[in-house]
């Protein structure tokens, strides 16, 4: 659940599209691990893998 609630913050400042982060959701309750590489692999596709400028980090 840690890791789902992480995901949703991250996704929110960077403007992750919802269904993208639905699915993410779903694979990070079903299997937390997969959920968070398939998290990174859509970060990394779209090239926003750092925080936005002035946005703390967690």
């Amino acid at each position: 659940m840690m890791a789902g609630a992480w995901i949703t913050r991250r996704a929110q400042r960077t403007g992750l599209a919802r269904p993208l982060l639905v699915l993410c959701r779903v694979v990070v309750c079903a299997t937390s691990p997969l959920g968070i590489l398939i998290y990174f692999a859509i970060k990394a596709s779209r090239g926003q893998l750092s925080e936005p400028e002035g946005v703390p980090s967690d």
